[in-house]
């Protein structure tokens, strides 16, 4: 028979296993809380720290490669299973049992006890990688405030690649553009990479192919076009997307299972991928998006500076861009609108505080680019 603690007049008992989920979530939440001061605190452990992590990831990812689904998403839908059937059971057991105090605090405490485990398996996996040292030092761009001028110079300088590529990128009858299958483009991406590391040593890890999530629809619903599962290191994209945007999403994602967890850099790393890769299609889809980013930024500072350069695109780029706004505007509902402030949270927690603003921060990344590149 277990032994009870006594913690009301009324008899009501507090089992020995509930004080050790409470036990195990304070130690948990306190290595948590301990492990995020020490990488805030210091880049140059955070650094030493994803070097490391790369051998795990490099062996998880290896692993996870040979499965051909997603693991990630069916261990989802076993904890959601597992949570549903979990909640009915606490709830029968509240209505039709006696000790309800405490029965609740044993609920609290199991919460407690998940919550730390995934908070601290989490940091350890991923977390960790918003305080390394920041891409722009590492390639030595020089990123600060910079005038219009500037940003519309590299708008334009992005337009003259976009529009080169967008006229020579294989097109259906419709005139959208042909960049192969998923899995065909999963199998060329770690090309970019590849040269990219020769000169970048922090990039140099694994470049397991990317996989294709089977609820595309969910993640289309809220706004979603890919993840990286650091539980699984499995980069995962959602196919529902406007053609020019697929490898550069994919390049994303690789970019965060290579610890680099800012978005702006994961977007800036995916643009340099994309450029480096081999392929021209691939290529394509590196200079439309960093075009993208710059022209939007430059078209809400000045509409009539950002109509000037609509008006040099070739048909093809304004086919992929009027695409890519019907693929957004489809999903434009109030779910979507849901998983947008769950992703901002998110990364205003991660230290982003941009939120999902840091998006658009790759511009001036790309700005510092064209400035180191074309001497300006």
């Amino acid at each position: 028979m277990q032994k009870r603690f006594k913690i009301s007049p009324e008899g009501r008992a507090l089992l020995p296993s509930t004080v050790w989920r409470f036990s195990v979530a304070a130690v948990l939440w306190l290595l948590t809380l301990a492990a995020g001061k020490i990488f805030m605190s210091s880049q140059t452990v955070a650094d030493a720290y994803a070097e490391v992590m790369k051998l795990v990831v490099l062996i998880l990812s290896g692993a996870m490669s040979y499965v051909p689904f997603v693991v990630a998403e069916v261990l989802l839908y076993l904890c959601v299973m597992i949570a549903a059937i979990y909640i009915v059971i606490q709830t029968v057991l509240l209505i039709t049992r006696r000790g309800k105090p405490a029965r609740g605090i044993r609920i609290v405490a199991d919460i407690a006890m998940v919550s730390g485990v995934i908070s601290f398996a989490f940091l350890m996996l991923f977390g960790y990688s918003y305080h390394c040292t920041p891409v722009s030092e590492r390639m030595e761009l020089d990123v600060h405030e910079q005038p219009i001028t500037m940003l519309y110079d590299t708008t334009e300088w992005l337009l003259g690649y976009a529009n080169e590529y967008a006229a020579i990128v294989p097109r259906d009858g419709e005139g959208q553009a042909l960049l192969g299958t998923f899995d065909g483009i999963a199998d060329r991406m770690a090309d970019g990479y590849t040269t990219l590391s020769a000169d970048w040593r922090f990039l140099q890890s694994t470049y397991a192919p990317v996989k294709r999530v089977s609820s595309w629809w969910l993640m289309s619903y809220v706004g979603i076009t890919g993840i990286y599962v650091p539980f699984t290191a499995e980069s995962v994209v959602n196919p529902d997307c406007a053609a020019a945007t697929l490898p550069f999403t994919m390049a994303h994602e690789m970019a965060h299972r290579l610890t680099i967890a800012r978005e702006e850099e994961a977007n800036f790393l995916a643009f340099l991928s994309c450029r480096a890769n081999s392929d021209r299609r691939i290529q394509y889809s590196g200079y439309y998006m960093a075009f993208r980013y710059c022209f939007v930024a430059l078209y809400n500072q000045n509409p009539e500076l950002g109509m000037k350069l609509y008006n040099q695109m070739v048909p093809e780029l304004k086919n992929d861009m009027d695409e890519h706004d019907v693929v957004i505007a489809k999903y434009d509902t109030p779910v979507r609108d849901v998983g947008d402030k769950v992703n901002d949270t998110y990364l205003k927690v991660n230290n982003q505080t941009a939120g999902v603003n840091s998006y658009g921060q790759v511009v001036d990344l790309l700005i510092a680019l064209y400035r180191k590149e074309v001497g300006r």
